[in-house]
């Protein structure tokens, strides 16, 4: 079976992506392969029968998910700038399992156990400076966003959050749909004439 050319090591000049190689069709499967990779990458963290330490809870945390980190920066920054009927239809499909995702890891209760004991103890594990932060962003990342809940609240925020993800995509497809129907119509040559002069200062300006 050919891999899926989004989730291969890139030969590309300076890592590009290589957009020549991938079809809309690559994206639902990466975006299938990448998520379930990610997840049992928290899973492996949340199951790890060690104690957590800053190496196997945190930094593990911050290293996971690679993969479905360049599915997504490819996506939707393609999403952005050339989106068709079928880019609307992937995303429309895997928002709601890319929230469902974050939900699980951010109310994660054992997983938020094991950041809260490596932070109990930060003051004796001779962190520096940048691991320090790391750790305070961690723990204070998944305080913010609803670990410190109890299960009804919990429940409520999954709830919300999953009815955001789908009115914020609605939102956001209909923005690139009427991008999509802009026209400018110039009916002044006048006008012709100004735009053109502005584009000749630009380059003017580029070249100096």
């Amino acid at each position: 079976m050919k891999q899926n050319p989004i989730l291969t090591t890139y030969t590309t000049p300076f890592g590009a992506y290589p957009f020549n190689s991938i079809k809309d069709e690559h994206y639902r499967e990466a975006f299938e392969i990448a998520i379930a990779e990610k997840r049992a990458e928290i899973d492996a963290i949340i199951n790890n029968p060690e104690e957590a330490t800053f190496e196997n809870t945190i930094l593990a945390l911050e290293d996971c998910g690679q993969s479905l980190e360049k599915v997504c920066g490819i996506f939707f920054n393609l999403q952005h700038a050339e989106s068709n009927d079928e880019i609307m239809a992937i995303s429309k499909e895997v928002i709601p399992k890319l929230s469902e995702l974050s939900t699980y890891i951010i109310l994660s209760k054992p997983l938020f156990e094991r950041i809260k004991a490596v932070y109990d103890k930060k003051d004796r594990l001779n962190l520096d400076e940048e691991e320090a932060r790391i750790l305070q962003n961690c723990y204070e990342g998944f305080a913010e966003s609803g670990a410190l809940l109890d299960e009804a609240g919990k429940k409520r925020l999954e709830e919300l959050s999953q009815k955001l993800s789908r009115h914020s995509l609605l939102y956001g497809q209909n923005t690139l749909k009427d991008q999509k129907r802009f026209r400018l119509h110039i009916i002044r040559s006048v006008f012709v004439y100004i735009l053109q002069m502005r584009r000749m200062l630009k380059e003017c300006l580029r070249a100096v």
